[in-house]
């Protein structure tokens, strides 16, 4: 049996906060999503969380907030971690405010 291997030093990249993209459709308004099971593809349940912003670099800058509320509240069994934290975007006439806005505004 192989000795396993000891992790000394990791670092993990940080999210991007910036868009960088050059391809957003015209008029789009963006949100920070939460998708229940990213492995489901378009089956999956996903969540508006937090919007619409006018950009796409203002909808990746709450993403972390997005997901530390996620955890500390709506974390059924754990399973919030494994769920998939984003953005998304939407036609311009579509204007919902996200599902947390209220509570990120706090």
């Amino acid at each position: 049996m192989k000795t396993p291997k000891r992790i000394v030093a990791y670092v993990h990249a940080a999210p991007a906060t910036a868009c960088t993209c050059t391809d957003h459709p015209e008029g789009a308004n963006f949100y920070a999503s939460v998708i229940e099971s990213p492995d489901q593809g378009p089956d999956s349940k996903m969540v508006l969380a937090a919007g619409p912003f006018p950009t796409h670099g203002e909808a990746l800058a709450v993403v972390d907030k997005v997901r530390a509320v996620v955890l500390a509240k709506w974390n059924p069994g754990g399973r919030a971690h494994w769920f998939g934290f984003g953005t998304v975007a939407m036609a311009s006439g579509f204007t919902r405010p996200g599902k947390l806005n209220a509570e990120l505004a706090a």
